[in-house]
């Protein structure tokens, strides 16, 4: 069993690395959209539940 400050504090894992750069990549871009298309926009666009 893995002590919770070891698991909380360990590297990511390749899996997680992949998904974290996806989710900055989307953050991105819903900056971006913000900016230029307005909140409303960008909203429906990116706080969509994924399947």
């Amino acid at each position: 069993m893995q002590e919770v400050s070891d698991y909380v504090l360990s590297p990511f894992s390749k899996e997680q690395k992949a998904i974290i750069k996806e989710k900055i990549s989307q953050a991105v871009d819903s900056i971006v959209t913000i900016i230029s298309e307005g909140v409303d926009k960008a909203m429906n666009l990116y706080n969509r539940e994924e399947i």
